[in-house]
């Protein structure tokens, strides 16, 4: 047996969740959503559906369409307080290379509804290409050794986004995006569902074509409790996953590819992250 002592990465993971955990009643779920028309109009282009930018536009959308989604509960100094965000904001994991190593960084992506397609492929791109902050959080964690002044750096940081709402309103998101797909290998699937201090968290766990050749995707999902009802989660995931099953609009998907629009290749910032298990010798 051994025992050792975490690293900071790995205290300030722990100690995260757990404030998560305390702060939030979670109901996970799945879904699955028939996106046939999507997938036949980008087959056709010759490229898959770019599912990130994707779920990001719809998010946005629902999260506009419906306040009770767009919201976080808070309790500065003991009170408990509801924040309304002004605007739609979302967390998203994203890798990035540093020094020859793959790292990630949550980012914050706001009002994504209001971009296009092609604007939100191209921010995530930018994104990825964006330098490491020396004096930022990932920095800290993936370089800083842990430590009592490192971990009161952390805990304080927290602390304010807690205890001070219109900083939470400008750091933080009331909607998460996971970029984990799938565990899945030949003989059997695995599912993931991603929760988070925000009122609803999606994770992308892959698609299927089923014996009838129709296109669906699947969608692990969490909302907090706390922060919305069963009832509002259900009418704003009636427009989430109806704006993927081709409801929008004139009864039809908002999310075809441009057919005038030249479209460089999904990058890894697009992307699902598909884990693999390793071979058994």
């Amino acid at each position: 047996m051994a025992i050792k002592k975490p690293t900071l990465t790995q205290w300030a993971y722990i100690y995260f969740h757990q404030r998560i955990w305390k702060a939030g009643f979670f109901v996970p779920g799945l879904a699955e959503v028939d996106v046939t028309p999507i997938v036949k109009a980008w087959e056709a282009v010759g490229e898959k559906p770019p599912w990130t930018a994707i779920l990001l536009h719809a998010l946005g959308t629902a999260g506009e369409l419906h306040p009770a989604i767009n919201r976080a509960v808070v309790s500065p100094f003991g009170a408990l307080r509801i924040i309304q965000f002004d605007d739609v904001s979302v967390a998203l994991p994203v890798a990035f290379e540093h020094e020859g190593k793959m790292n990630s960084r949550l980012e914050v992506i706001r009002n994504p509804h209001k971009r296009t397609i092609s604007e939100i492929r191209q921010q995530l791109r930018d994104l990825k290409k964006k330098p490491l902050n020396p004096k930022g959080p990932t920095a800290l964690l993936s370089r800083g050794k842990n430590v009592f002044w490192n971990r009161w750096l952390i805990k304080i940081g927290i602390w304010v986004m807690e205890q001070r709402p219109s900083f939470f309103e400008k750091n933080g998101a009331s909607l998460g995006l996971s970029s984990l797909a799938t565990f899945s290998e030949p003989g059997y699937v695995t599912r993931l569902m991603a929760l988070g201090p925000s009122a609803l968290s999606l994770t992308f766990t892959g698609t299927r074509t089923d014996e009838h050749g129709k296109s669906w995707i699947e969608v692990g999902f969490c909302f907090n409790h706390l922060v919305c009802r069963g009832d509002e989660v259900f009418i704003a995931g009636r427009t989430l996953w109806g704006l993927l099953a081709g409801k929008g609009k004139d009864g039809l998907t908002p999310y075809l590819p441009d057919p005038t629009e030249v479209r460089p290749a999904l990058t890894e910032a697009e992307e699902p992250i598909v884990l693999k298990a390793p071979e058994i010798a």
